[in-house]
């Protein structure tokens, strides 16, 4: 008896178990067959073509990004002549309608009291000096009065342009406003400058600013361009053959100094960006009046029929603006 109880426990116990686990087997199976049916990968196709057609969709929809802003630093400036008459009004226009650094290049720094005078650095309480000294050392800036004068971006530097060795690395952009004349006079006569008049009767065709200085400055440009393809525009003022009529002086006479010099740049022409303006005569007296004044009847008989003005300041904007529109030129 206790025997058949046992046998028929053990068989139920086995019963039991049988079906518990073929559930899940079942179950098991059922899943398995559910996610390997045929039609599953052509429905997987289509939802991820739907989705991607939505996609389309929605980045059509989507605003047209702008552009991200292209940024190119200013371009870098030299001044020649700095200290002259047109030189410190061009370097005064340059530091109040650009955003370029200027370095402005001096004959000796002992002698910029016209380019501080003009640029307005006396406005504030002190003066402007060397390139390598710092701003706290060459001047104590007034914002009140100088906050649009630009002369934290001025730089002074000495320079003997009839050295090709003290000439620096040209510029982008380099304006030649260095001259041998004070309008109809030598600068070593007018200034009575011991050093330039021992050039002038020591060297009379050897030193002469507008020839040779223009030469070294060329070639230094034509080296740098070969060297790193550097482009390098050359802005050169000067003025008509009426302005002042013909002198002779220790380097030749005017006209003749002149047309050397234009036949000089023509040479160049194909190695260096040339641009020249040709300016009528400049009154040191006229205010800015936007433009060019002519009188009619100076002279009196046999005399000058016409003659032309032009102030300081309205020079300067034209030469600076040749830089943008090679069409303004005056002649």
């Amino acid at each position: 008896m206790n025997h058949q109880l046992f046998l028929a426990t053990l068989l139920l116990l086995l019963q039991f178990l049988t079906v518990h686990t073929f559930i899940p087997s079942a179950n098991l199976r059922s899943r398995t067959t559910l996610h390997s049916s045929p039609d599953d990968p052509e429905s997987l196709l289509a939802e991820a073509r739907r989705l991607r057609e939505s996609a389309s969709q929605l980045s059509s929809e989507l605003p047209a990004r702008p552009p991200p802003p292209s940024f190119a630093p200013p371009p870098t400036i030299q001044v020649y002549g700095s200290n002259g008459l047109l030189g410190s009004h061009l370097t005064k226009t340059l530091l109040r309608s650009t955003k370029s650094p200027v370095t402005a290049l001096v004959h000796d720094y002992s002698r910029v009291s016209k380019i501080s005078l003009t640029v307005g650095a006396e406005d504030g309480k002190g003066q402007i000096q060397a390139a390598w000294k710092s701003l706290e050392q060459s001047m104590e800036y007034d914002p009140t009065t100088q906050s649009s004068f630009g002369l934290d971006r001025l730089s002074l530097l000495e320079c003997e342009i009839l050295d090709p060795a003290s000439l620096p690395p040209p510029a982008d952009i380099i304006y030649f406003c260095a001259t041998d004349f004070a309008g109809n006079k030598p600068r070593a006569i007018s200034r009575l400058d011991p050093g330039l008049l021992f050039r002038s009767i020591s060297r009379p065709l050897k030193g002469r600013v507008e020839i040779e200085g223009l030469k070294n400055l060329l070639q230094s440009i034509q080296k740098s361009k070969k060297k790193k393809d550097k482009k390098v525009t050359l802005i050169v003022p000067t003025v008509k053959r009426s302005a002042y009529g013909d002198f002779v002086t220790p380097f030749g006479d005017f006209h003749s100094i002149k047309k050397e010099q234009m036949d000089l740049l023509k040479a160049f022409k194909t190695d260096v960006d040339t641009r020249i303006v040709v300016l009528p005569r400049i009154d040191t007296l006229r205010e800015s009046s936007g433009g060019i004044e002519v009188i009619e009847g100076l002279g009196g008989e046999g005399g000058e029929e016409r003659k032309e003005w032009i102030g300081p300041e309205d020079a300067a904007r034209i030469v600076m603006e040749i830089e943008r529109d090679s069409t303004i030129i005056i002649k």
